[in-house]
């Protein structure tokens, strides 16, 4: 709805002419329930994953930070406990390590999708950093809201989710004057001259899952107006929509890393026997290197006593998939939203000068196509490569694409999602062997193919945006042979 601005109506929905609206009506059962239109008297299943959280007070999490600083190393910290089961991960590590010891960037940024392994690599270097002198003290502040246990995703209580949460926080763990000659001291005020120039020597200030906070971008601001060198910040989140920082991007593991990770929780759960060669490679390719993806799947098999295929157990488990990909989603905007169902529908490399065209020829009104990809690959929910000829390929990971399934299924846009994706496998598959060739073969294939269809009978006014924005972006690409 439109009020000084547009503002999300809790409950309501609505199709994409705005032409439809669906209101509740009960059926509230396997965190669904039914929408229905008393304008055409159509139903629609809605997501009641947002409601089903606990009314009581949650547990703390398990990253929270301890609530006095303490020596460790050559540093007074809070910096919380390193879980014993993390895999190190060497070129990650070595780039961190690298952005926080230096005199340069005063905000750094780790951003991946959830579980991706954000938290435990920075606090695994922060307590190697510890031990050096390029700081004083090391202060922990965590927004977590969802601990990712093997168990399944938990709902635990955000320790801090304002400036005035962690500015209070930092006041309890260092101390100092509540009061001065002109009254009151405003914790908030405090902190931001820490942040300018600390008392207590060079600080760094960690910020863990950001995205939880009441307004990251708002927060980000104030963070970044007072920070000075020497004093740095570093924030973990699922998705940045700030500048002014120096991202660090966190994707799966590599492929050895992946393969200790398997083995050694294999090894913990009892199951080296279930898990071979082939079945390892299976877990890797399906999980794509997602270090919590692959501890479920192998959760799963240890609670099954045999082998299943992973993408099966990954699309059962989906409270996992919710708790790894449903914040991230809600902050999608419209054109984002519907790249992303569009391209989950079909899991291939496609070619992003067609998801470009599909999209244009709709002469979509809700932004522009590239801004929307550029979000997704931000916030870490699909993945871009550059073939040979430096034409970019677009993919979603499987567990995105699973979560994504699911929201199709209960999407207004439903059925021009589904044109457009039968537009896109006109196009043709694209394995990853198929980079080297780029993006010609498909542009080709694509006309031929309409070239076919116009023989038939189709309407020409229906392809001619497509092809013609196909031919301008691609001019080889309109001379193929029959």
């Amino acid at each position: 709805m439109w009020a000084d601005g547009f503002r999300r109506v809790e409950l309501l929905h609505t199709d994409l002419d705005a032409s439809d609206y669906f209101v509740p009506n009960g059926a509230f059962r396997n965190g669904s329930y039914e929408l229905h239109s008393l304008v055409s008297d159509s139903r629609l299943k809605g997501d009641a994953s947002p409601y089903l959280a606990a009314a009581s007070e949650r547990p703390p999490s398990e990253t929270e930070g301890k609530g006095e600083l303490d020596i460790q190393g050559r540093v007074f910290t809070n910096l919380p406990a390193t879980t014993a089961s993390y895999v190190r991960r060497p070129n990650l590590e070595s780039e961190v390590r690298a952005a926080l010891m230096n005199d340069r960037h005063p905000i750094v940024t780790l951003v991946g999708r959830g579980g991706i392994g954000k938290t435990s690599v920075a606090l695994t270097v922060l307590r190697e950093i510890a031990k050096t002198d390029r700081y004083d003290v090391i202060v922990w502040f965590s927004a977590r809201d969802i601990d990712l246990m093997m168990s399944g995703a938990k709902q635990v209580q955000p320790r801090v989710l304002t400036d005035k949460d962690i500015a209070e926080e930092y006041r309890a763990l260092i101390g100092g004057p509540i009061e001065g000659p002109a009254g009151k001291i405003s914790p908030t005020a405090s902190m931001a001259e820490h942040l300018r120039k600390s008392p207590l020597g060079s600080t760094l200030f960690v910020f863990d899952n950001f995205e939880t906070v009441r307004s990251p971008v708002d927060l980000f601001q104030w963070i970044d107006t007072n920070i000075r060198l020497p004093n740095k910040a570093v924030i973990t989140s699922r998705f940045r929509e700030f500048k002014a920082d120096y991202p660090i991007e966190v994707f799966g593991m590599e492929r050895e890393e992946a393969e200790a990770l398997v083995a050694q929780t294999a090894l913990a759960l009892g199951i080296e026997t279930l898990v071979g060669r082939k079945e390892r490679d299976l877990i890797i390719e399906d999980s794509n290197g997602h270090p919590y993806v692959i501890k479920i799947v192998l959760g799963e098999i240890a609670n099954a006593g045999a082998f299943s295929k992973p993408s099966n157990l990954i699309a059962r488990k989906e409270d996992i998939l919710d708790a790894l990909f449903e914040r991230t989603y809600a902050n999608l905007s419209p054109i984002a939203a519907r790249i992303f169902l569009t391209l989950s529908g079909w899991r291939s490399l496609v070619p992003q000068l067609a998801v470009e065209a599909v999209l244009l020829r709709h002469g979509s009104g809700d932004g522009d196509p590239e801004t929307g990809i550029d979000q997704l690959v931000r916030m870490s929910l699909i993945e871009r490569t550059t073939a040979g000829d430096d034409a970019d390929f677009l993919e979603v990971p499987l567990a995105a694409a699973l979560f994504c399934r699911r929201k199709l299924e209960v999407s207004p846009l439903r059925a021009v999602i589904e044109s457009d994706i039968r537009f896109l496998q006109d196009i043709g598959a694209t394995a990853a062997s198929g980079l080297k060739d780029g993006v010609r073969p498909r542009v080709e294939a694509f006309f031929r193919k309409a070239a076919r269809r116009m023989n038939a009978g189709a309407s020409m006014e229906e392809l001619r945006p497509l092809l013609e924005f196909l031919a301008q972006r691609f001019p080889p690409g309109c001379f193929c042979r029959n």
